[in-house]
């Protein structure tokens, strides 16, 4: 089974202990919209905003794009 991106970084960013979109935002950047929208599947991160995702939830890329039960 597999699990979308946006579910993802919503399941990441509660592990990281970043409740908050606003929270994540602000280490990102961005605008508290920008990870609203990521996490509602509007649109997908970019490239570079993956890369900062990995440094602020403490992980790899590969973990926020997919995440495979086995």
């Amino acid at each position: 089974m597999t699990m979308r991106i946006q579910n993802r970084i919503k399941e990441l960013r509660y592990k990281a202990g970043i409740y908050k979109q606003c929270d994540l935002a602000k280490m990102l950047c961005v605008s508290k919209q920008a990870v609203s929208i990521w996490e509602s599947n509007k649109r997908q991160p970019n490239s570079l905003s993956v890369l900062k995702l990995t440094k602020a939830l403490g992980c790899t890329a590969a973990d926020i794009i997919i995440k495979v039960k086995e």
